[in-house]
C-alpha cells in the first residue's frame, strides 16, 4: 500500500513580522528551549478524530544542541543524543498510535560553550495514498480602504508560502481580493505584488456592500473559477495580521480529513493585534441573545494556558461558530443555492456558520489572526447593525422562544443606551427594528452604501477636544485634555479587563438606572467617561465627556429628564411594534431568505 507524507505544521520561532512575543513559541529553562508554547504543541486528540493520519514524524535541523527530548505532555518519552558541533537533520517518529489524547512537544538542550544555535523543523504525517485528499485552497479577502494590511498581508504570503517550493501547499493556494473601496488598482505597492503573481492573486473591484457584500463576492468568484476549481475558501478580514503557517495547517489537515468529516469548517481564533499573548477567543455561541465565548481573554505566553484540555478535545463539533476573520469551508457548503444574507455588516458570520453547523467545526492551535479589539471604539452605526441584523437571525435560528429573545435583547440595548445618555442610540435602534419589519424583500432592495450613509448620518457627532471649548471653561478643557491624556499613556489590557469586571457590580446601580431616580453629584472637575469604562462609571454624573481611544475624539453626553421622557416614549413604541409585529416578520424571514441567498440574486445585487 503506497503512502503519502504531508507537512502539517511548522515549528516557528517569533518575529517582528508576525508576533515577536517568544513565550508564544517556546520557554527557556537554564540550557533547555522547550518548544511548548501555543504554537508548537502538537494536539493529538483532534487529529486521531478527524484525519487518517497513520503515523506522526518530528523532522529537525538542529545546530548547537546536545540533547533532544522529546515530550508527551509533561512527560519524557524518549532522548536522543545530537552531534552539536554541526548542523544536522534528524527525523524521529512519535509513538502517535500509543496516545488518544494529550499534546507532543520537544526541548533541546544546548551546548555548554554555545553561543548560537538554530533549530527549525516541521511535524509530518504518513497515511495511506488513497485517503489522501487532494486540496486547492482559496483566500477570500474583503478589505474597504486597508491597503497597509493587505500589503503586508500578501508580501508575507508571497515569500513564505506562494514562493518556497518546499511547501506543498505553495502550489495549492490562490488568492481573491475583492476591493470594496476600489481602492487597490492604483496602490503601487500592491499592483506590484499582483503583477508578479498574477496567476496566484486577482483583485476584484465591487461595490462597498460591506463584508457580506465582499465576501460573498469571493465566494462567487471561487464557485466560477472553473480553471483553479477550489475545494475550500478561507475567508480572512483586511485589518488582520496572519501567520502565513496557517495556510501549511489548513492544508495539512484538509488533505487528511477521514470522509466523514470531509466538509468540517476550520475556525481561526483571534488574538488581540495590541497585546499578541492575548487571545480574544477561539469560536464563539450564541445563546438567548448573547454571543459568548468559551476561551475568552486567555494569555497564550503561559503553557497551562496554551495546554489546556478546552483547546485539545473534541466533541463540541456543533455548538460554536468561526467569525470570518479566519474560517475556511468546503466548496460543499459555498455553494449557488446556499450563500450569505446581505446584511451588510455583523451577524452575516453568526448566520452563516449557523446555518452550516450540521458540517462541524474545529480549532486548532496556530489557525488564526490578530486582530485590533472594539473596545477602543465607540459601537456608532454598528449599532443599527447589530440590532437589525440580530433580529434577522432570531427569526431564522432563535428557537422556539423566538419572540421573547427578541423583546430581551432590543429592550436591553435600550436600557443601555438611556443609562449612558446616548438618546440618538435609542431612535438607531427604533430605525433598527422599524427595518428589520419592512422583511427580506426591502433588505435586497436597498442600496447598502447609501442606507449605511444614512445611519451614519443619525449619530451624534465625535468632535475633538479642543473643539469642546465653547462648551468648558479653559481651565476645564485642560483638565480633560489631562485626563485623556494620562488615560492613552495608562492604557494596557487591564483596563479593558477591568471593564468586564465592573459590568458585573451594578446591582444597586441598576435598580436607580444607573443614578437616573438620583441627583447628581457634584463634583470640582469634569467628569471623562472612555469606551472601555463600564457603564456605571456615569452613574449620578452629569455632564459627562465620553472620549473613543481609538479616534481621540469626544462628545458631551448629559442627563436631561426631557430627553428620558422623549427616550421612553421611543421605548414603548419600539416594544410595542416588535410584540406586535415580530412572529408575522419572523415567518416572512424564514420563507423568503432562500430567495436573496443565491448566486443569481447576489450577482443581481452587485450588478445594480
Amino acid at each position: 500500500m503506497n503512502k503519502r507524507e504531508i507537512q502539517l505544521q511548522s515549528i516557528l520561532t517569533q518575529s517582528l513580522e508576525v508576533c515577536n512575543i517568544k513565550e508564544m513559541y517556546y520557554h527557556t529553562q537554564g540550557k533547555n528551549i522547550k518548544f511548548n508554547g501555543y504554537f508548537n504543541l502538537f494536539y493529538i486528540e483532534k487529529r486521531k478524530k478527524y484525519t487518517s493520519i497513520e503515523k506522526i514524524f518530528l523532522r529537525l535541523t538542529i545546530m548547537g544542541c546536545s540533547k533532544l527530548l522529546i515530550m508527551h505532555n509533561d512527560d519524557v518519552i524518549n532522548e536522543i543524543n545530537l552531534s552539536p558541533d554541526c548542523t544536522c537533520k534528524y527525523e524521529i517518529q512519535l509513538p502517535y498510535d500509543e496516545y488518544s489524547s494529550g499534546y507532543f512537544w520537544f526541548a533541546a538542550e544546548k551546548k555548554d560553550d554555545c553561543t548560537e544555535y538554530s533549530i527549525k523543523g516541521q511535524y509530518l504525517g504518513i497515511l495511506a495514498e488513497e485517503r489522501f485528499r487532494n486540496v486547492n485552497l482559496g483566500i477570500d479577502i474583503c478589505t474597504y480602504k486597508r491597503e497597509h494590511y493587505v500589503t503586508d498581508n500578501l508580501q508575507k504570503i508571497t515569500k513564505q508560502i506562494l514562493n518556497n517550493t518546499e511547501f506543498e501547499v505553495s502550489d495549492h493556494v490562490h488568492i481573491y481580493i475583492i476591493d470594496n473601496g476600489n481602492t487597490l488598482g492604483i496602490y503601487e505597492p500592491i499592483k506590484s505584488i499582483v503583477e508578479n503573481r498574477k496567476e496566484k492573486i486577482k483583485i476584484f473591484p465591487n461595490k462597498n456592500a460591506g463584508g457580506a457584500g465582499g465576501f460573498t463576492r469571493g465566494m462567487l468568484e471561487a464557485l466560477d473559477d472553473k480553471g483553479v476549481q477550489p475545494t475550500h475558501l478561507l475567508l480572512m478580514d483586511d485589518d488582520a495580521v496572519i501567520e502565513p503557517d496557517t495556510l501549511v495547517r489548513i492544508y495539512g489537515f484538509l488533505t487528511t480529513l477521514r470522509e466523514e468529516w470531509k466538509d468540517i469548517i476550520i475556525g481561526g481564533t483571534m488574538m488581540r493585534e495590541e497585546y499578541p499573548y492575548m487571545l480574544y477567543c477561539a469560536g464563539e455561541e450564541w445563546k438567548n441573545g448573547s454571543i459568548i465565548q468559551p476561551e475568552h481573554f486567555i494569555d497564550l505566553r503561559e503553557y497551562d494556558n496554551a495546554s489546556s484540555a478546552s483547546f485539545m478535545e473534541t466533541g463540541h463539533e456543533y455548538e460554536r461558530y468561526s467569525g470570518w476573520w479566519c474560517c475556511c469551508m468546503s466548496m460543499n457548503i459555498i455553494r449557488e443555492d446556499n450563500l450569505p444574507i446581505p446584511l451588510f455588516i455583523h451577524y452575516d458570520d453568526i448566520e452563516y456558520g449557523t446555518r452550516n453547523k450540521d458540517k462541524g467545526i474545529v480549532f486548532l492551535n496556530g489557525i488564526g489572526v490578530w486582530h485590533k479589539g472594539w473596545e477602543l471604539a465607540c459601537s456608532g452605526s454598528n449599532l443599527y447593525y447589530d440590532i437589525r441584523n440580530a433580529l434577522i437571525y432570531i427569526s431564522l435560528h432563535g428557537g422556539k422562544h423566538k419572540k421573547r429573545i427578541a423583546q430581551k435583547v432590543v429592550l436591553k440595548h435600550m436600557i443601555v443606551a438611556l443609562m449612558r445618555y446616548k438618546y440618538k442610540d435609542v431612535e438607531l435602534i427604533y430605525r433598527a427594528v422599524h427595518d428589520y419589519m419592512k422583511g427580506p424583500r426591502w433588505l435586497y432592495e436597498q442600496d447598502p452604501e447609501q442606507l449605511n450613509n444614512e445611519i451614519r448620518g443619525m449619530l451624534e457627532k465625535l468632535v475633538p477636544v479642543e473643539e469642546l471649548c465653547d462648551k468648558f471653561t479653559e481651565e476645564e478643557v485642560k483638565d480633560i485634555l489631562d485626563q485623556t491624556d494620562r488615560y492613552m499613556k495608562d492604557l494596557s489590557i487591564d483596563t479593558i479587563l477591568n471593564r468586564e469586571k465592573e459590568n458585573k457590580r451594578g446591582v444597586v446601580k441598576n435598580l436607580s438606572l444607573n443614578g437616573w431616580l438620583l441627583p447628581v453629584k457634584k463634583t470640582d472637575h469634569v467628569n471623562v467617561f472612555f469606551t472601555t469604562d463600564s457603564l456605571y462609571k456615569v452613574y449620578r454624573k452629569s455632564p459627562v465627556v465620553l472620549f473613543e481611544p481609538s479616534s481621540k475624539k469626544a462628545m458631551i453626553l448629559k442627563k436631561s429628564y426631557i430627553s428620558l421622557i422623549r427616550t421612553l416614549a421611543v421605548q414603548i413604541k419600539t416594544m410595542t411594534l416588535l410584540t406586535i409585529n415580530f412572529s408575522r416578520c419572523a415567518n416572512n424571514y424564514s420563507k423568503e431568505i432562500p430567495d436573496i441567498t443565491t448566486a443569481s440574486a447576489w450577482k443581481e445585487y452587485l450588478s445594480r
